[in-house]
């Protein structure tokens, strides 16, 4: 593996890895980045961002498609490009022209790194329905955008190895590309040798892509709690913990996880608003993180763009552990200046009532000392 660690290409590693370094099998650490691509031959070797991590960026060796004028292609201009074309020092960018990611984005999963997504091997690292061996009904892209065709495989015991080397890189690397000992790998060196549903149809804005139908449909989400899909007339909601699979008579329905379909959507659909560049980046939160740095044009940085934050929805990460994490210091301090202004308080009482105590003794001892009789006139001023 050969990494590009310039200073946008760390930046971006750290804000998509989760992680300052990559630390290798053997003990050998270096600095996050972006990993170049290794196979292909001489005219993609080390010229184009590697496959295997960042499928959907515009500079990987082999476009995926589609090539339909009317569709959205599934290669995009991501932060990933951006960061390449920075490092050079050549470039300002307008990033809301560009846009996230979807593979192996954490936003897109629940908002936290994907363990090892970097360097491990992809059977073991990758989450699920990314690879068809994990998902056999697998026609729907991870980005819910995109339905796909079967893969070319290879048998792998048809692997050449050690005869003519026409697989030398499968069979020098098998327990990294196939440590499962799977029957079949992918064809192409490029995808390091995954087997991967192939985009031919992107869905328009609106509609997503389900497991196990060949068709865009359309969906409503609920927060993250729920997702209402319309198949074919009839209507379908996926929970946390409904059953996976509906059962027409003609097709079959397998539900998605709602917080993740939901946030994959919405990040397919979006242009960046922030700058991708701002360490620990939400793009799925509507919180001003300020301009980060000076990559863009004057101009482009809008903090009217930005508004209150919502309500958590059910299932995020923002709930009450997030609002206690962003504000532990100021409940803390506000906690105890509470305690201390009731201190006060039950201090100056008691003292008050001392006092209060001491003068109707005093005032007791003059009324007994000077009785009087009162005749009902002396009240008519107390009457109510």
């Amino acid at each position: 593996m050969t990494f590009l660690t310039t200073p946008y290409a760390h930046i971006f590693a750290k804000n998509r890895y989760g992680v300052d370094k990559f630390i290798g099998d053997n003990g050998a650490e270096c600095p996050a980045g972006i990993e170049l691509e290794n196979g292909g031959g001489d005219k993609t070797a080390f010229s184009h961002l590697e496959a295997r991590t960042m499928l959907d960026d515009i500079m990987i060796g082999v476009n995926l498609g589609p090539d339909e004028q009317d569709q959205e292609p599934f290669n995009r201009v991501s932060d990933a490009t951006l960061a390449v074309l920075l490092d050079t020092g050549n470039y300002k960018f307008d990033y809301r022209k560009a846009s996230p990611m979807i593979w192996g984005n954490p936003e897109s999963i629940n908002g936290k790194p994907i363990e090892n997504f970097a360097i491990g091997p992809p059977q073991t690292t990758f989450p699920f329905s990314y690879l068809v061996f994990e998902d056999p009904y697998g026609t729907a892209l991870p980005n819910y955008k995109t339905i796909g065709l079967l893969p070319l495989s290879e048998v792998v015991a048809n692997a050449h190895c050690g005869e003519n080397n026409e697989d030398k890189e499968y069979c020098d690397h098998k327990s990294f590309y196939n440590p499962k000992n799977l029957d079949s790998y992918g064809a192409s060196d490029v995808f390091d040798y995954m087997v991967f549903i192939i985009p031919y149809m992107t869905c328009p804005s609106g509609k997503g892509a389900m497991r196990g139908l060949s068709d865009c449909y359309d969906y409503t989400c609920d927060g993250y709690s729920s997702v209402n899909f319309d198949v074919n007339g009839k209507s379908v909601k996926c929970t946390k913990e409904s059953d996976p699979g509906y059962e027409y008579d003609d097709y079959s329905v397998l539900c998605v996880d709602p917080e993740r379909f939901c946030r994959t959507v919405k990040l397919f659909d979006m242009k960046f608003k922030k700058n991708p560049f701002i360490t620990n980046v939400e793009h799925l939160s509507n919180t001003d993180q300020g301009p980060g740095s000076d990559i863009a044009p004057d101009g482009v940085y809008d903090p009217s763009s930005f508004g209150p934050e919502p309500t958590p929805t059910e299932g995020s990460n923002d709930g009450i552990s997030g609002i206690w994490k962003k504000y532990k210091l100021y409940i803390i301090i506000g906690a105890a200046v509470i305690v201390v202004i009731i201190f006060v308080i039950i201090i100056a009482v008691c003292c008050r009532k001392s006092k209060k105590s001491s003068h109707n003794k005093k005032g007791n001892k003059h009324k007994n000392h000077h009785k009087r009789r009162h005749s009902s006139s002396d009240y008519d001023g107390d009457k109510v």
